[in-house]
């Protein structure tokens, strides 16, 4: 279990028709701690006694990149789960948590939130009559301090996979499944930085869509005076501009430019357990924006863009992801 993402995270803590029925972590201390901040939630040493004594009707992940599989288990069983995002580091383990969600035809949930805003969702109308041809994406953040796993290469798959998978997520939503990557990488910038440090200071991606619309995406953890999140997105008669995390959306129409405004919600994880608490109770999972296999393909995306740093070359992405 990723603590941050449960404390963040707090909109199934205030549903009336929710009760939290255990906590499991491999750090049996991260589990008790959780328990006394939610009232006392039963915790658990090992995973399978969970299943087999709280008997939950809903599993929500919160892992690490380098954590993922326990999912198997829930999909075997046949109990919906939401899962945080990047869903997986390695492709194949993805692919067999997929088949067994496919076999068992379990609902299932991934964390890309920005599907669930309102400002998101009004240019995707825009851009269902009017396709993107240009989207241009960032991240910009300060120099990580912290020694912990999001700074080992082989643990997060590099802030391109752990955090910048919003923006390539995203970007697929408005201009569908990406055909190609390039990526590039900068490194040797960040100083002060624990010596487990192996991520990248920078990198750049560029995107080719199966739609022929192209994509520039860029980021950083070494901007220590500035740094944001942002992306444009620019169509024949439409452009949209989305700035802060909470995605608010300036859209432009047409040669005269008439302006609409439509602000980001701030707590927009609690709009996402809400979509999925109701996909689960009413068994309709088209409540659902993202699940366990489009979220897989997000991920494939970005572990192209790994595989591209590595070989200096472009890589298919659909015959990489093979979904």
């Amino acid at each position: 279990m990723w603590r941050h993402s449960v404390y963040t995270r707090q909109g199934i803590t205030t549903f009336q028709d929710v009760d939290l029925v255990g906590f499991y972590d491999v750090v049996p201390e991260a589990a008790k701690s959780l328990s006394q901040k939610y009232g006392g939630v039963t915790t658990y040493s090992d995973l399978e006694t969970m299943f087999n004594e709280a008997k939950p009707d809903v599993v929500f992940y919160y892992l690490p990149p380098f954590a993922h599989g326990p999912e198997i288990e829930s999909a075997k069983r046949r109990i919906p789960f939401f899962v945080e995002k990047p869903v997986v580091l390695d492709l194949d383990l993805g692919k067999k948590i997929l088949d067994e969600v496919d076999k068992n035809r379990v609902l299932t949930g991934a964390g890309y939130m920005n599907r669930y805003r309102r400002s998101v969702n009004y240019a995707m109308q825009a851009f269902k009559a009017d396709p993107p041809s240009l989207i241009l994406g960032r991240k910009i953040g300060g120099t990580p301090t912290r020694d912990w796993w999001w700074i080992r290469r082989e643990q997060s798959g590099t802030q391109m996979h752990e955090q910048v998978t919003h923006t390539v997520d995203q970007a697929r939503y408005f201009a569908g499944e990406i055909e190609s990557i390039q990526a590039f990488a900068a490194r040797g910038f960040n100083k002060g930085v624990a010596r487990s440090h192996n991520i990248d200071d920078a990198a750049v991606l560029n995107v080719k869509f199966k739609s022929g619309a192209v994509a520039n995406i860029y980021l950083s953890c070494s901007s220590n005076s500035a740094g944001d999140v942002f992306m444009n997105v620019y169509a024949y008669d439409t452009a949209a501009v989305f700035e802060k995390w909470e995605q608010n959306l300036t859209l432009y129409k047409g040669r005269g430019a008439v302006k609409t405004t439509v602000n980001g919600e701030p707590d927009i994880f609690k709009v996402e357990d809400r979509a999925f608490i109701d996909a689960v109770k009413s068994s309709d999972s088209s409540l659902v924006k993202s699940d366990y296999r489009d979220a897989l393909k997000t991920a494939a995306v970005t572990i192209a863009a790994l595989n591209s740093l590595e070989t200096g070359q472009p890589v298919n992405v659909q015959k990489l992801a093979g979904l």
